[in-house]
C-alpha cells in the first residue's frame, strides 16, 4: 500500500505501522546511502499543494531567529523527533546547520 503512493490509505495507517514501515525501508541502509536517496528525493519531489519543492517551503521567520542568533555568537542547532538521517540531508541547504548539529532519532 504505501509503495502504491496511495495517500488516502497511508493516512489512515497508525503512527505504529508507519514506524515499522520507515524502519524496514532504512534496515541495512548505511547513512551514505540513505541521504544519497534523501538528496535524490528532495531533487524531485514537490509540495501537492504549493507545487514547490519542500526545501523551498520554510517557515521564515525561523530564518530570521538562526540568522539573529548566529549573528550574536550562538551556535545552532537542530533537535528532531523525526528521522536524523533525513534531516541531515537538507538542514546545511536549507537552514544553515551542518548535519553534525543535528540530533534526532535514528
Amino acid at each position: 500500500m504505501v509503495l502504491s503512493g496511495n495517500r488516502e490509505a497511508m493516512a489512515k495507517l497508525t503512527l505504529d505501522v508507519l514506524f515499522k514501515v520507515a524502519f524496514a525501508v532504512q534496515s541495512g541502509m548505511t547513512p551514505e546511502a540513505f541521504s544519497a536517496e534523501v538528496n535524490q528525493w528532495l531533487g524531485t519531489a514537490k509540495d501537492q499543494r504549493w507545487k514547490r519543492p519542500y526545501t523551498e517551503l520554510v517557515y521564515q521567520p525561523m530564518q530570521e531567529v538562526l540568522k539573529y542568533l548566529r549573528a550574536n555568537g550562538y551556535k545552532t542547532f537542530i533537535a528532531t523527533g523525526g528521522s536524523v538521517g533525513f534531516v541531515r540531508a537538507y538542514s546545511e541547504r536549507v537552514y544553515g546547520i551542518p548535519p553534525e548539529q543535528v540530533a534526532g532519532t535514528a
